[in-house]
């Protein structure tokens, strides 16, 4: 046991997660402990290069890579919050793509459970592929997610995949440089 706990460490130290995903573990007051291999493309995922957090209420609750135990790729991840049963939301980051996806699944937060063990790790399915400046999520970077990044700007809730597709210059802003970024895309 002491082994999983020292790769999980392990494994958070050395990730190169994107920069939104930051969670501070003393704001909260419960753990809950995820377990999980993720599903991509009917496949099990072998790759190191995946980071997935955890978000509650679009706030980053917990953040980690796939590390390699034996034969297996699996997630180990700690899970903050303050309250029971809410909902968390996985999603997840290829490094290699520099691309986001967002799991199906969700989980009710339990600061007495957990969710998988490492014999019998929670599977985690990729739901949608996603195209960053792309905040409609249409599969096309157009005028209509230039006018949802000047919403955020001006102060609209933003969902974590917004985020992610809003901040096209990449520099944990979602400012007008993103929009004049998009503005680049779509006429070049």
């Amino acid at each position: 046991m002491r082994i999983l706990y020292l790769i999980m460490i392990l494994s958070f130290c050395f990730a190169d997660i994107p920069d939104s995903w930051q969670v501070t573990p003393s704001d909260y007051e419960y753990v809950f402990t995820v377990t999980a291999q993720l599903i991509s493309d009917e496949t099990i995922t072998l790759n190191s290069s995946i980071t997935i957090g955890a978000f509650i209420d679009n706030e980053c609750r917990g953040v980690n890579t796939l590390s390699q135990v034996g034969e297996n790729w699996l997630l180990f991840m700690v899970v903050y919050g303050n309250n029971f049963g809410e909902e968390i939301e996985f999603i997840f980051h290829n490094e290699t793509t520099n691309s986001i996806h967002i799991i199906d699944e969700t989980i009710n937060f339990d600061p007495s459970g957990f969710a998988g063990t490492p014999d019998a790790p929670y599977l985690f399915h990729q739901a949608i592929d996603g195209l960053q400046g792309d905040l409609n999520q249409d599969s096309i970077i157009n005028v209509l997610d230039i006018m949802i990044v000047v919403d955020i700007i001006l102060g609209a809730e933003q969902t974590v995949y917004q985020q992610w597709a809003g901040d096209i210059y990449e520099d944990s802003i979602i400012n007008v440089i993103d929009i004049v970024t998009i503005v680049n895309i779509i006429l070049y």
